[in-house]
Order: C-alpha cells, then sequence, then structure tokens
C-alpha cells in the first residue's frame, strides 16, 4: 500500500471539499490493520473489556433493532412503497442480507478516562468507557449510538437518511414540541462546542438517544448527555 500516495489524495479530497471521499481513503489505510489489531486486544483483554462486550451485545438485541435493520416493522416500512407513478412496489426481504451493521472488528476498552465518560472511534474500530462508567447504561448506550450512527453514514448513508425518518414519525405523537427539541440541538451556536471538540450528536443521535430514554423510563435528555435534561423539560 503506498501511504505517501493515499495521504497526498486524502489532503486534495479536503482541499477539494470532498470529505466523503476523504474518510473511504483514511478507512481503507487503517483496513490491513483491524485484524491484527482485534487480535491483539481479544488476547490481553482485561475481565472488564468482556464484561463490556457483554453489554453491548445484549443492549444491541434490546435497543437497536432499527439501527441493525433487524427490526420487522422499520423493513416492512422500507420494502413496501410507491414509485414515481404511485404505484405500490414490494422488494424482498432478502435486501438486508447484504447489509451489515456488525461489531465483528471492533475492540471495547474499560479504562481510565481523562475528563470524559466514554469515547468512540470509527476509523480505529474502538469504544472506550471510563472505569467510573462501566455500569452506567445511560453512557454504554451513548456510546453505541455513536458505533451505528458512524457505521451507517458511512456504509448505508441513505438508510441512515430513512432511519431519521422512522424515528421521528415514532416520537412525533410522544413528545411534546419535538420539532422545537430538534432545533435547538441543530442550532450552530448551542451546538458549536461539542463539534469543535470532535463530536457529532446530530439529529439521528438526537432522536435515537430520545427514544431510548423513553424505552428505559429515564427523563429526556439524559442519554444524550451533554447537560442536554435542560433543553428537555418536556415530559414524554
Amino acid at each position: 500500500m503506498n501511504i505517501e500516495k493515499n495521504k497526498a489524495d486524502w489532503l486534495e479530497c479536503f482541499e477539494t471539499k470532498n470529505a466523503e471521499v476523504a474518510y473511504k481513503i483514511i478507512e481503507n489505510c487503517l483496513m490491513p490493520n483491524y485484524n491484527e489489531l482485534y487480535g491483539e486486544w481479544f488476547t490481553n483483554r482485561s475481565r472488564d473489556d468482556i464484561e463490556l462486550l457483554g453489554k453491548v451485545f445484549e443492549y444491541e438485541d434490546i435497543y437497536f433493532t432499527d439501527m441493525t435493520f433487524k427490526d420487522e416493522e422499520f423493513q416492512r416500512a422500507l420494502l413496501i412503497c410507491q414509485d414515481e407513478n404511485r404505484n405500490d412496489v414490494n422488494y424482498s426481504d432478502e435486501l438486508f442480507d447484504s447489509l451489515s451493521v456488525s461489531y465483528g472488528d471492533w475492540r471495547f476498552y474499560v479504562a481510565d478516562l481523562d475528563g470524559i465518560g466514554g469515547s468512540v472511534n470509527y476509523f480505529k474500530r474502538e469504544m472506550r468507557v471510563n472505569t467510573e462508567s462501566k455500569d452506567d447504561i445511560s453512557l454504554i448506550l451513548h456510546e453505541m449510538i455513536h458505533i451505528y450512527e458512524l457505521t451507517l453514514q458511512n456504509r448505508y448513508p441513505i438508510f441512515a437518511e430513512y432511519l431519521i425518518i422512522q424515528l421521528y414519525n415514532k416520537l412525533k405523537p410522544l413528545i411534546e414540541n419535538l420539532d422545537e427539541k430538534i432545533t435547538l440541538n441543530s442550532h450552530p451556536l448551542l451546538s458549536g462546542d461539542m463539534f469543535r471538540a470532535g463530536n457529532n450528536h446530530g439529529t439521528l443521535f438526537l432522536l435515537k438517544s430520545l427514544d431510548l430514554d423513553l424505552r428505559l423510563k429515564l427523563s429526556l435528555g439524559t442519554v444524550f448527555g451533554y447537560d442536554r435534561e435542560g433543553y428537555m423539560k418536556d415530559e414524554a
């Protein structure tokens, strides 16, 4: 692999504002290392790491069937639609056999983190949780949303957009002033600190976090974090 050529291509992409292609190049540069890194982690993982992985697998089956294309209602809504002439079109559910959102090459760490509860690095395929927060379900779910969100946006962006619509339609009757909450979360001045820190908590993240708040009977904004409970005062 010609790392220097990839680096030059990557820089050119960002200079021309073609960030999507640039991210693909970064991902391709890192790809050959995944198996080696995973094998090293698997051999040396701690008991806390193993328990965190167990929680991730458990929560995936309970809370994330929509983001992993396993939810039957989501599948039906996606497969039955109308064409440009408003004729009903039914697609085969074999479509979902080719879609994969999994943890096969991800590594999970419980560690002492400086000033943060957790972090996700998509290109390194790493999720880290602070030792003090290893049993905090809302924080683990927060980081898991990042994994699915980033995977969808990088591999299946059109499905990420569709999921936003599905979640919005699901939550609209359940959450008062949902539109205002979305607008507030998207405001560039109010969310600027998070983006400058390298954190992406856009509309898909917000909607999924609110969905989890409702399912866990938590105050709105709990899974989102960043003191967003103050912005979400209306009760569901």
